[in-house]
């Protein structure tokens, strides 16, 4: 975007970590990237994670996209369209794999906030003669994601760095194997419930793919993991400690006020 209004940006949100009382991180990864870039006490860094409504995806009648085929095999990434989430090197591994399994295709719900790198994966994809295979669907509403992660074969997440992955979780709860990579934030919030590859080798990232299709035993864990590691994201108890948070840094306020 923007290089003077991302400095702009930039320099706001330093100033406002730097004055606020207490600052909320959705991760560990986070508060130690943040503590070791601005050089602030640890103390004012509290870690809550983001939370999930796990009961949502229980229910059976969910919002489809008419003009999608959801018997069709599809892998499934939902990602924003940036070159740190990695996205030609996830569509360079899809390739190999295709080789050996024809009938399996690849879904991408994007956001475009890079639009000159959206050009060079609609590039990439033209000249793979992946067109058929790959399907892209740009600013979808969320209402119809569940449905996407439900019948999806898996859920791969090629980002370099995260503070947080939300998508991962939200695949998870719908009973999605994850493949995830092994960087920032990820195996933090993953913990033992994904699949993980190395984002800079294209051959890990298909390895992972295979392994997760081939392997019904390590299928079947991870649905299983998932749905036990979605635990540790419970929208209602994150939601309190935030408030307890609140209140507690207003106590400290009055007293000091007294």
């Amino acid at each position: 975007g923007n290089r003077f209004k991302n400095k702009i940006t930039k320099k706001f949100m330093e100033l406002s970590i730097n004055n606020c009382q207490k600052l909320i991180v959705d991760s560990e990864y986070a508060k130690n990237e943040i503590k070791k870039i601005l050089n602030l006490d640890k103390k004012k860094i509290n870690k809550i994670y983001l939370g999930i409504d796990s009961e949502l995806y229980k229910k059976k009648n969910f919002h489809k996209i008419k003009e999608f085929d959801y018997n069709k095999k599809y892998l499934l990434s939902v990602i924003s369209c940036v070159k740190y989430h990695n996205i030609i090197n996830l569509l360079k591994a899809f390739a190999r794999v295709d080789n050996n399994k024809k009938d399996i295709n690849f879904v991408l719900v994007m956001q475009i906030l890079d639009k000159k790198y959206y050009e060079e994966i609609k590039i990439f994809i033209k000249k793979n003669n992946l067109e058929k295979k790959i399907k892209i669907f740009t600013n979808l509403e969320s209402k119809f994601l569940i449905n996407l992660y439900k019948n999806a074969l898996l859920y791969i997440f090629s980002s370099y760095t995260e503070v947080f992955g939300y998508t991962t979780i939200e695949a998870m709860a719908s009973g999605c194997p994850v493949l995830v990579s092994k960087t920032s934030c990820l195996p933090e919030i993953n913990g033992n419930a994904a699949y993980y590859f190395n984002p800079d080798k294209i051959n890990s990232i298909e390895r992972g793919i295979n392994i997760i299709l081939n392997k019904k035993n390590i299928y079947n864990k991870l649905r299983q993991y998932g749905f036990k590691r979605i635990k540790h994201f419970n929208i209602k108890d994150n939601f309190n400690k935030t408030l307890s948070l609140i209140d507690r840094n207003n106590t400290d306020n009055d007293l000091k006020n007294r």
